[in-house]
């Protein structure tokens, strides 16, 4: 992803909590993180790391926060920045 002034990347922890059902939950959401327009989306065995523009980020953030919240009580682990992976040259 080329960088530019209004670029982020951020790495995301989600923990579904009360549930046994957890990795379907999860799968759902990393799913549709990866149908995010002009977003790069990463999966790792213990966070997923997306890139882009603030305003496509902030708009996905919100998006599968509001998905979630549908399937129960949960915990977002949330890192962003503005230099490391997609920020400012």
């Amino acid at each position: 992803m080329a960088c530019g002034e209004s670029n982020l990347t951020c790495q995301l922890s989600f923990y579904p909590l009360g549930t046994e059902d957890y990795e379907r939950i999860i799968a759902e959401l990393i799913a549709e993180m990866k149908k995010a327009q002009g977003l790069e989306v990463e999966g790792g065995p213990m966070s997923t790391f997306i890139s882009g523009p603030q305003e496509a980020l902030w708009e996905l953030l919100k998006r599968i926060s509001q998905k979630a919240d549908q399937k129960g009580e949960f915990v977002f682990s949330l890192t962003v920045s503005n230099v490391c992976g997609g920020g400012k040259k």
